[in-house]
């Protein structure tokens, strides 16, 4: 990791830079007079917090806090007032970012398990996840076309013979797509028996 000493958060004020612990050094990138930009009453941003937050994400390296919405964070006013975050705003942020890690690992899985396994398949042209076992094909796929959980469909020469949906709620943390993976690959163990 770079070692930093400052931070910038972006505002359509202008950018805000702080020390390490929150104080903030200067305003940069603004053609507004004091009078106009909130940024001149900031003084301290609330990095505890802040940090705290990405560390339940297991976001720990600072380098990428950097250039961040000023209103993701809490900050201390001059007057001794507290702002608190924009929480929708910080979701909307951080949200995408974590659906497409989990998205990547729960790819990299499936394909873990293609080469454990050689009769788990991925279909690239449909993708979907399938179990091959002689004339029977056993789609599988989780959370495919936004449904939320595991459709079963089990065909046999063709012909759909069983259509079943696993109620699963999509995994959002790292603690909640281990446990999917365990049940995941439990499953099409036992749906290939």
């Amino acid at each position: 990791m770079e070692n930093i000493d400052e931070i910038s958060f972006q505002s359509s004020h202008g950018n805000l830079i702080t020390n390490l612990k929150g104080y903030v050094l200067k305003i940069e990138d603004t053609d507004l007079e004091d009078e106009d930009n909130y940024l001149v009453d900031i003084q301290r941003v609330d990095l505890e917090e802040y940090k705290q937050y990405r560390y339940s994400l297991k976001l720990v390296d600072w380098d990428f806090i950097d250039d961040d919405d000023i209103l993701c964070v809490g900050f201390w006013k001059k007057d001794g007032s507290y702002e608190s975050v924009n929480y929708e705003l910080r979701k909307n942020m951080y949200e995408p970012i974590l659906e497409e890690s989990i998205k990547t690992k729960l790819d990299n899985f499936y394909l873990e398990l293609s080469k454990k396994y050689d009769w788990f398949e991925i279909d690239d042209m449909l993708g979907t996840n399938e179990i091959v076992i002689g004339d029977f094909i056993i789609n599988c796929t989780p959370f495919w076309q936004d449904v939320n959980g595991i459709p079963i469909e089990i065909w046999e020469s063709g012909d759909l013979v069983l259509d079943y949906l696993i109620q699963y709620d999509y995994p959002k943390t790292d603690d909640e797509l281990f446990n999917f993976k365990n049940f995941y690959e439990k499953l099409i163990i036992s749906l290939n028996k």
